[in-house]
């Protein structure tokens, strides 16, 4: 896990948008966010300013997108019970 308590993306959906496993509010029921390739932060973006204004991982949090609250529920939204 990093140390955004988000995980590495587990999905990647061929336009560069992700979705992450969010550890941040529950750490062993994560919840299910989304990152548009557009509003991705990383270290690189970001100036000496931008830094001293707010850490990393607050511009990096502020990027990502609650889909969510479970991988199951995630799953029943894709595959609904009434296959």
């Amino acid at each position: 896990m990093s140390c955004y308590k988000v995980d590495s993306p587990f999905v990647e959906d061929g336009a560069g948008n992700l979705l992450y496993f969010d550890y941040r509010m529950n750490e062993n029921q994560p919840s299910i966010v989304f990152q548009h390739h557009e509003r991705a932060i990383s270290k690189d973006d970001l100036n000496e300013w931008d830094l001293k204004e707010r850490p990393l991982e607050e511009w990096f949090n502020d990027s990502l997108i609650p889909v969510v609250d479970s991988f199951e529920r995630l799953l029943e939204m894709m595959y609904p019970s009434e296959w």
